[in-house]
């Protein structure tokens, strides 16, 4: 048996912080009910070892949005800036997808932070995102595609913490 004072936490965590979920235009009840259940639970604290992963993951993101800046001036790159958070949540999904054992994953994705998800989650060499920058691409590597760097994809293999792997496609 919770106390008021206890359930009022937990709704005021649930519904007056700083993520907010639309779910009331939902037709069916039931998704309601889930998705207010799940907002209702509480907020878990990541373990240290969460947080450190987590920091390591904006951190590479950041580095590597500030090399780009600071290496290619003036050339267009669709910046993650300000969006680096993408990193440690697609860090997150796509490892608890390898830990289930699911053989891939395909991410769809505009133009925006595309370079770092190349990089950061999809395993492209940052040597390779480097010669796209610089011309030096051999061009029989995109297989006629003629497109440009930023609509380049990858295929790589991402491992969870865990060290369980899975695909990913870009």
């Amino acid at each position: 048996t919770l106390t008021l004072r206890t359930i009022l936490g937990l709704l005021r965590d649930a519904y007056c912080r700083t993520v907010g979920v639309e779910y009331m235009h939902l037709d069916t009840p039931a998704e309601r009910e889930w998705f207010q259940g799940e907002l209702e639970k509480g907020y878990t604290k990541p373990t240290r070892d969460e947080q450190f992963r987590i920091l390591s993951r904006l951190n590479a993101a950041e580095a590597f949005e500030t090399f780009l800046q600071t290496k290619y001036v003036g050339q267009k790159r669709f910046s993650l800036e300000g969006g680096e958070s993408l990193i440690p949540l697609l860090d997150a999904v796509i490892s608890d997808a390898a830990d289930e054992n699911m053989a891939g994953v395909v991410i769809g994705m505009a133009h925006r932070g595309r370079l770092n998800v190349l990089t950061n989650i999809a395993g492209k060499s940052y040597a390779q995102v480097f010669r796209e920058f610089e011309g030096s691409q051999d061009p029989r590597a995109s297989e006629g595609s003629g497109d440009v760097k930023y609509h380049l994809g990858t295929e790589g293999t991402f491992t969870s913490d865990n060290g369980n792997q899975t695909q990913v496609y870009l």
